[in-house]
């Protein structure tokens, strides 16, 4: 009897210091949906309730924050452990929810600048939109373009993505080495193909804006 008590016991203590170790995250309508990995230059946080903080390392990020680069800014995010989200300069991103899964960022809304995406094979699609087309992709890299005309330009770097207009509804597949363009009213496609020496120089750019670059091996995807 005292050997049962004293494994009920040990068993108990560790449970108990497993839990104070490593308590669950609390459950709010906000829920903390990834981390800002890293920031150089110029970027700040917009909060739902209208707060402005400035973005650093390591900050939390949550849905319906807004993320805002300056003309030397750039933003790394990690969004639920499986989407990689880059953040040129002169961007306003907006985090959103996912339908069907309210408490994850699924939706990522790029109303100017520049976004490049890179999701690892996830739960759900995510969703990058922007006035003008917008694109539902899995395990694909990819970069999105507001244009100061309006227009959008993708830009397929590996995997494949659906991208409808918004006013047309026409859809089209972005894959590797296409460039698809729409104009700003959403209504009219070009889709055309791009060298590989041109999607070397896309990720370049991007290795080019932040401190550590794109070729790191915890990378979901390595170039060639």
């Amino acid at each position: 009897m005292a050997k049962i008590y004293s494994t009920f016991f040990l068993s108990t203590l560790f449970f108990l210091i497993t839990f104070i170790a490593d308590p669950l995250p609390a459950q709010t309508e906000q829920s903390l949906s990834g981390v800002i990995h890293q920031v150089t230059g110029t970027a700040h946080i917009i909060k739902a309730d209208g707060r402005e903080l400035p973005a650093e390392t390591g900050t939390p990020i949550a849905i319906n924050d807004v993320i805002v680069t300056g003309n030397d800014g750039f933003v790394e995010l990690f969004l639920n452990k499986a989407c990689r989200v880059h953040v040129q300069q002169s961007s306003r991103l907006v985090l959103q929810g996912s339908e069907g899964a309210e408490n994850n960022i699924g939706r990522l809304r790029v109303d100017s600048g520049e976004i490049m995406v890179n999701i690892v094979e996830s739960a759900i699609p995510v969703i990058v939109a922007t006035p003008a087309a917008i694109a539902t992709g899995n395990n694909a890299n990819f970069t999105a373009r507001v244009m100061p005309d309006g227009n959008t330009v993708f830009t397929g770097l590996n995997g494949s993505i659906e991208v409808t207009a918004v006013s047309s509804g026409e859809v089209q597949m972005l894959a590797r080495r296409n460039k698809l363009s729409t104009d700003r009213r959403g209504q009219v496609f070009t889709l055309q193909q791009i060298s590989n020496q041109e999607v070397s120089r896309v990720i370049q750019f991007y290795n080019s804006s932040g401190r550590t670059g794109m070729n790191r091996p915890d990378l979901p995807y390595q170039y060639r």
